[in-house]
């Protein structure tokens, strides 16, 4: 595991950010070291992978409030 990888999988003490499940050394995806804070409310940060997976119909929006693991975790 490179540095990178290393220091994002220790700074989550080895859970996913999003729904907190352990993780195995390999096969998980690396996102962020920093989480890119979300703002639904002016639209702000819309990923362009998900723009484009909305624009196929991959995906369907939902008017529930969704929470990640990171987000219940305190700074």
């Amino acid at each position: 595991m490179n540095k990178k990888r290393r220091a994002i999988f220790e700074k989550s003490g080895g859970r996913c950010w999003y729904c907190g499940c352990r993780l195995e050394e390999k096969g998980w995806h690396a996102d962020h070291f920093e989480p890119i804070r979300r703002n639904w409310t002016d639209g702000t940060c819309i990923h362009p992978e998900y723009a484009v997976a909305k624009r196929y119909g991959l995906i369907e929006e939902q008017t529930t409030d969704v929470v990640f693991w990171f987000e219940k975790q305190e700074p």
